[in-house]
C-alpha cells in the first residue's frame, strides 16, 4: 500500500520526510520453526481416539494420506481419482499439479500398505467429496 502511495506521489519515499508513515520501520527478522512429525505412536492414538468414518478421522486421513493443504483437501474426493486409483488436483497455493497413491501403489511403495488401507478404510465410498464439513 505505502508504494502505491509512493507511486502516486500521496507520500514522500524519503525516510526524513515526516509524512512517511514507514520511517524507521524494519522487517521483523524472525527465527521459522517448523512442526515435528508424529510418531509412529502419536499416528496410532490419534486414529484409536476417532474411528473410521468420523468427521475428524476423514479430514485425517485424507491429509495425511495425500498431503494436501486443507483449501485443497476440502476438494478431494472419487471424482479426482483417476482409472489407476490415483488422486489428482491442482493445487490452490501454487496453482501447480498434485497427485498422490490412492488405491494403488507403484512397487516401489508397497512398504506403506498398511497406511493405505487405513486410508481407504475411512474415507465415504457414498459420496463425492470426502471432507463435508
Amino acid at each position: 500500500m505505502l508504494e502505491f502511495a509512493v507511486d502516486e506521489e500521496m507520500i514522500s519515499s524519503d525516510p526524513s520526510d515526516p509524512s512517511d508513515p514507514s520511517a524507521g520501520v524494519k522487517a521483523q527478522r524472525g527465527e521459522v520453526k517448523s512442526h515435528r512429525q508424529w510418531t509412529t505412536a502419536e499416528l496410532a492414538k490419534f486414529r484409536q481416539h476417532l474411528a473410521a468414518m468420523t468427521r475428524g478421522r476423514i479430514a485425517f486421513e485424507v491429509i495425511y494420506r495425500t498431503g494436501a493443504r486443507c483449501v485443497d483437501a476440502v476438494g478431494l474426493g472419487w471424482q479426482r481419482v483417476d482409472g489407476d486409483g490415483w488422486p489428482n488436483f491442482v493445487q490452490a497455493k501454487t496453482g501447480g499439479p498434485a497427485t498422490c497413491p490412492g488405491k494403488t501403489l507403484p512397487q516401489w511403495a508397497e512398504s506403506p500398505r498398511a497406511e493405505r488401507a487405513l486410508f481407504l478404510a475411512s474415507v465415504p465410498r457414498d459420496r463425492m467429496i470426502w471432507i463435508m464439513t
